[in-house]
């Protein structure tokens, strides 16, 4: 199926917008660096799965206004989620309204999208699926989230709006909620970002459904692989 790209402006969030001939819609929450653009192989294979697309770009990051911290992804999320909710939003092209697909998102996190989609809760979806999710600092390791901080601050220097050390701080003081709403995790076999005492943090802790994929860290999957962890 042809892509075509919709771009809209809400509450200080941009997004991306791909429809599909399908009824069900997804809530991405990308990873650190993603613009996720058509330029993605995940947006064609699951537009072509009937899955409309839509990707919000996290406040303090790329077209979106502010500074970019974790709280701030969850707004630009909850604001998704919101948008799925009202049923249609303003493309800016043609400043024309794009209707939704009625009924719950999935809402899909992959990386550090996966962090800040397990810590949506009481938000009515129809699956939460963590890919490769980011989950814990202590474990993770601050000095390679300080050293992936720093990439981007040298590598996206007017895309990524934030101070290293204030984000840092931020997640450290975090603190893990006692719960979460239920969530598919998703593990690569090949993957070498998230760590095992991570993916056995998270098992241990809200004992998801679990599904490996032949993959290293990517959203970039098969058809295959996708229908089988959104089914």
């Amino acid at each position: 199926m042809k892509l075509i790209e919709y771009r809209a402006f809400i509450k200080g969030t941009a997004f991306s917008y791909w429809k599909s001939s399908g009824q069900k819609l997804i809530v991405f929450c990308p990873g650190l660096p993603q613009y996720a653009s058509s330029y993605h192989p995940f947006v064609q294979t699951l537009v072509d799965l009937g899955y409309d697309l839509l990707i919000p770009k996290y406040h303090g990051t790329w077209e979106s206004d502010g500074v970019f911290s974790l709280a701030e992804s969850l707004d630009s999320v909850y604001t998704a989620l919101d948008v799925v909710k009202s049923g249609s939003m303003t493309e800016l092209y043609g400043m024309t309204s794009v209707n939704l697909p009625k009924g719950d998102p999935i809402l899909l996190g992959f990386s550090y999208g996966g962090f800040v989609a397990r810590l949506i809760i009481d938000r009515p979806v129809e699956k939460k699926v963590l890919l490769m999710p980011f989950a814990n600092i202590g474990l993770h390791g601050r000095d390679g989230l300080k050293n992936d901080l720093l990439f981007l601050n040298r590598a996206y220097q007017n895309v990524y709006r934030f101070d290293v050390e204030q984000f840092v701080s931020e997640v450290e003081q975090f603190k893990q909620p006692l719960r979460s709403d239920p969530f598919s995790l998703v593990i690569g076999s090949g993957d070498k970002v998230t760590s095992q005492s991570e993916i056995q943090f998270l098992k241990e802790k809200y004992n998801p459904h679990t599904q490996i994929v032949e993959a290293g860290h990517t959203a970039n999957l098969t058809a295959e692989q996708y229908t089988a962890i959104l089914s």
